[in-house]
């Protein structure tokens, strides 16, 4: 795993020289006694001090606590006061606070779980009473209840929840609630100021402020929809649902998110962008769920080496691995091995850019695809079904064709028809992509590679060789036969050593 470290002075060092940029100049000390007068703080600094505590003062009474209460169930082995938080131990977090619960029964013995609760943060988005989390936080509640900053705690009913993009809405019926307004998250730059609000460890109302690191970040693998804000402003456990806001207070993500090598912030933290959020906003109130568009394939990007098997002129598109019986792709005559270039008027860069174009229609329109087959352009034209509730967060094989064996770093998605017979291979598993840092890319692998053979188990498809990595002895390592356009090779992938 990749260690992320970001020491303490040289964030202040970093702080101080965008200060001084900004204020014109530099802080002026007396460098003649060491005990010389206090540092002259420049108009720059404090207005830059008072645009912060501005945003932090409008925001707060929007941000409230939330909290859900589960069902109660039995004390898992091992278990002490207070429980873990349920997202350690893998490198992607969701930050929703740990689980406590209401102390020992009568006779000193805890033998139950009771009233188990997790804390996280929301945001009211309407004076009414809207407020926006993350379904995670939410998920399988029981009871929810919400704590305004004033001091109330209210009831909160669950209005609609969409696990693909990991949002939720609630609503509380109370009077004096203060909303916050949503902002364009279309505008932002990497570089600009931005502050994530929230109740890291249970510490309501905690402000932190960082910048924005970079837009469109796909494949953290926390919701099946993903184009996140990545951030370095500070995300700890409770801190999950509550706002990223701009300098000017409005709302431009709702964070989610964390890369962590030990549990707490590293600096590199992702929020679902506001105009996610617009967008299903009023399904999920109206509704209280999303309805999506479907075509019914697996899909996958092009690499290099799959565009030149294909011969293919760009490495632009989605690659269509498989195409689902009885699908409206399979009505309209979408093959294996087709590339999907255009939605609409839309260029198609990615498998995930075309998986949320389609996602973002509505079931029974028609759709005009672009593909590129057999070295010809052609356009064919389908109506879309509708998609399943959660389909993809729950296999992540449909619109992405994608499976993971996190522990080796490696996802896998079906052979392409046409790939198996350039490469002479009946049965297999691709590559689709090697994660950095890990035992895969360690040994070697590449995206367009097929696993053909998991410790001497030849290998069908992506169900059989996800059974046989995750059987395999992790002490030990694992041996693969691959195949590839060069033939086929042996690789080890060594043990994983921490996750």
């Amino acid at each position: 795993m990749n260690q992320h470290t970001r020491w303490p002075h040289q964030r202040s060092l970093a702080i101080l020289a965008v200060v001084a940029l900004v204020g014109g100049t530099a802080l002026v000390t007396n460098r003649a006694t060491s005990a010389g007068p206090a540092p002259v703080v420049q108009d720059g600094e404090r207005a830059l001090s008072r645009s912060f505590r501005e945003v932090a003062r409008r925001i707060s009474p929007a941000v409230v606590g939330v909290v859900a209460i589960h069902e109660a169930r039995e004390a898992p082995a091992g278990f002490q006061q207070g429980g873990p938080d349920l997202f350690f131990g893998d490198p992607f977090h969701r930050f929703f606070g740990p689980f406590d619960n209401d102390g020992p029964d009568g006779d000193g013995q805890m033998p139950s779980f009771p009233s188990p609760r997790g804390q996280g943060t929301g945001v009211i988005v309407d004076e009414n009473g809207t407020i926006a989390t993350n379904n995670h936080v939410v998920s399988g509640a029981e009871r929810i209840q919400v704590k305004l900053q004033d001091g109330r705690t209210l009831s909160a009913e669950l209005v609609g929840a969409d696990p693909d993009t990991d949002l939720a809405i609630l609503r509380v019926h109370a009077d004096g609630l203060t909303a916050a307004r949503l902002g364009d998250s279309d505008a932002l730059e990497p570089g600009d100021w931005v502050m994530a609000v929230g109740n890291p460890f249970g510490l309501d109302h905690t402000v932190t402020v960082g910048v924005v690191s970079a837009k469109g970040r796909t494949g953290v693998g926390v919701a099946t929809y993903e184009d996140f804000i990545q951030t370095d402003a500070a995300i700890n456990p409770g801190n999950s649902g509550g706002p990223l806001v701009n300098l000017d207070g409005e709302v431009v993500g709702i964070n989610t998110a964390i890369r962590t090598s030990n549990g707490g912030s590293d600096g590199i933290s992702f929020a679902i962008p506001s105009s996610t959020l617009k967008s299903v906003m009023p399904e999920l109130v109206s509704e209280g769920r999303v309805s999506r568009g479907w075509i019914g394939v697996s899909i996958q990007d092009v690499t290099p080496e799959l565009a030149e098997s294909f011969g293919a002129d760009t490495h632009s598109g989605a690659l269509v691995s498989q195409v689902i019986d009885g699908s409206p792709a399979a009505k309209a005559g979408l093959r294996s091995g087709d590339i999907v270039l255009r939605v609409n008027d839309k260029d198609v860069k990615s498998a995930t850019q075309l998986s949320t174009l389609v996602a973002g229609l509505n079931p029974g329109s028609e759709v005009e695809l672009q593909v590129l087959r057999d070295g010809s352009r052609k356009t064919i034209s389908l109506e879309l079904g509708e998609r399943e509730a959660n389909a993809t967060a729950q296999s992540r094989t449909e619109e992405n064709g994608e499976r993971t064996p996190a522990r080796w770093g490696l996802r896998l998605a079906p052979v392409p028809e046409d790939m198996a017979s350039a490469l002479e291979i009946e049965h297999g598993a691709l590559i689709r992509r090697v994660e950095p840092g890990s035992p895969a890319e360690d040994a070697g692998l590449s995206p367009g590679d097929v696993i053909v053979s998991v410790n001497e188990h030849q290998v069908q498809d992506v169900d059989d060789a996800l059974s046989a990595l995750r059987s395999a002895d992790h002490a030990k390592g694992v041996r693969l036969l691959v195949r590839s356009r060069a033939g086929s090779h042996w690789i080890y992938l060594p043990a994983r050593t921490s996750e």
